[in-house]
């Protein structure tokens, strides 16, 4: 019988099997795998399930930084960006994206908060009714309706300092 250890030793205790259905499990994809990965800066911990990133009771990738930088989580079902609770990306700095099957996505609010300046997406493109789609931390604001700039009643763009563009379903008008 071959020998096992680390983390098949693990896999084998748990499933009361032997080496050779640790493997063939292992070999097919069909457990779920946590490696760990150091660098420089980062240890980086990632839940594989055949062969893809996910996990569903917590973030599939967590990297947390070893000078101070703080923890990053991102959360995967079945190799894709995907939470509908919460946030699917959470910076260390405070940093939060929203993902709906791999694609930025949020209804109750900005799909991306990060740096002081907020994002709304829908299905994967900038889109926002009623307000600007991005706002930025240094005051620019931009209006975006499916995935183009675009508004009616006043400038598309308004640059923090006081320039502004108006645009209508994605051309720019003079």
């Amino acid at each position: 019988m071959l020998g096992i250890t680390g983390m098949r030793w693990y896999f084998a205790m748990a499933l009361e099997c032997n080496s050779m259905v640790v493997n063939t499990l292992s070999w097919r994809g069909m457990l779920t795998i946590c490696q760990e990965t150091h660098h420089a800066d980062e240890r980086t911990y990632c839940w594989y399930y055949r062969h893809e990133l996910h996990r569903l009771d917590g973030p599939a990738v967590q990297r947390v930084s070893t000078i101070g930088l703080g923890t990053t989580n991102t959360w995967y079902v079945n190799g894709m960006r995907h939470r509908r609770d919460g946030p699917v990306r959470e910076f260390g700095n405070d940093g939060k994206e929203w993902f709906l099957h791999d694609k930025l996505h949020r209804l109750d609010g900005p799909a991306v908060e990060i740096f002081g300046g907020r994002m709304w997406y829908f299905h994967g493109e900038l889109h926002r009714l009623d307000g600007p789609a991005i706002e930025d931390a240094n005051g620019r604001k931009e209006w975006w309706v499916n995935g183009r700039r675009h508004r009616l009643d006043g400038p598309a763009i308004r640059h923090n300092d006081s320039a502004s563009e108006w645009w209508i379903d994605g051309a720019r008008q003079y």
